[in-house]
């Protein structure tokens, strides 16, 4: 159901009737009712058209994780700002 509230959120914010959404990305009206409902979830090649039309991540499809922050960009924000690291700048 939560991934279906999601579709059916997206839709609304781009203003778009079942119809319309189903035709973007692939599917028919009577799918996007299924997803809507909570019935089926999207498959993965249905996921990516979303992805790649409508800019959202496959975590926040499947899962509704809105930001995806790389590992390696987490570490390099923690090392700046670690007390050790000011030191270093200062000196």
């Amino acid at each position: 159901v939560a991934i279906g509230l999601r579709l059916k959120g997206l839709r609304e914010q781009f203003r778009l009737n079942k119809q319309e959404f189903g035709k973007s990305i692939g599917v028919t009206c009577q799918t996007i009712g299924q997803f809507e409902k909570g019935k089926m979830s999207p498959r993965i090649v249905i996921a990516r058209e979303i992805k790649r039309i409508y800019h959202k991540p496959l975590d926040w499809i499947y899962f509704g994780d809105e930001i995806i922050v790389p590992k390696s960009a987490v570490r390099a924000n923690a090392n700046q700002s670690s007390p050790e690291s000011k030191k270093k700048s200062r000196l």
